[in-house]
């Protein structure tokens, strides 16, 4: 499995449910909330995606703003632990609904938390190499599964060690993506509540104090049509 993931998920609601019809992206409340998710950076405005990436590139910043729902990806946000969340990115967005989704193939690490009305009610970290490292709260009915041994290790990973956890942390981070934003990083589309790749979002490049501000990305036009070759030549240069 090669899927990552590094976002926070602000929802008026289950975040599956107002996801499920792929409804419009808002460019403008993008940038509005660009500015406040890392206020010691500046954000240049790169493009509008055509889809939904929850693991953009390094110094990069992916902002999805539907009905109801708001969505921020950045490297920088994989690695909060709750508390830091609560002191800084949990009052962002007006939400009843707050997911942090953190996934890592290289080390096959996965970790996420969820609070509803204000309140933290799950967190949870885990890796092969370390088992729990966080276990906050009641699991989630979509966890259940996963701890009862459904979800067994593949027989095909032999460098890991099936006792330190009774799953995949890759798969459950996939099943619990599944379960609240109604679709997988990795996994069979049949069960997706819809397709990511039809969510637009805006992609933002993020400036530290100190470094060169950098340019955005400008449309290049479309370039001309190329004319037909001369019926009388077999060979002909384009340029």
């Amino acid at each position: 499995m090669g899927a990552k993931s590094a976002a926070v998920v602000f929802a008026q609601g289950w975040p599956a449910d107002l996801l499920a019809s792929c409804p419009a992206h808002d460019p403008a409340q993008a940038a509005d909330v660009a500015a406040r998710v890392f206020p010691d950076r500046t954000c240049v405005r790169v493009e509008d995606d055509d889809f939904l990436e929850l693991y953009p590139g390094e110094d990069e910043l992916i902002v999805g703003c539907y009905p109801g729902v708001v969505i921020v990806a950045a490297q920088d946000l994989g690695g909060l632990e709750p508390e830091e969340m609560e002191q800084s990115l949990i009052r962002l967005v007006p939400a009843t609904t707050v997911l942090h989704h953190s996934m890592h193939s290289v080390v096959d690490w996965f970790a996420y938390s969820l609070w509803q009305d204000g309140r933290l009610v799950r967190a949870l970290s885990v890796s092969p190499d370390d088992g729990v490292m966080t276990d906050v709260g009641e699991r989630q009915p979509f966890e259940v599964p996963y701890w009862n041994g459904e979800h067994p290790w593949d027989d095909e990973e032999p460098d890991e060690d099936p006792e330190a956890l009774p799953f995949h942390p890759l798969e459950l981070g996939s099943a619990v993506s599944l379960a609240i934003l109604g679709f997988e990083l990795e996994g069979c589309t049949s069960d997706w509540r819809f397709d990511p790749d039809d969510l637009r979002a805006t992609r933002f490049q993020l400036h530290k104090a100190g470094q060169p501000r950098p340019r955005p990305r400008r449309e290049m036009p479309p370039p001309p049509p190329r004319r037909p070759p001369p019926r009388a030549s077999r060979w002909w240069w384009p340029f």
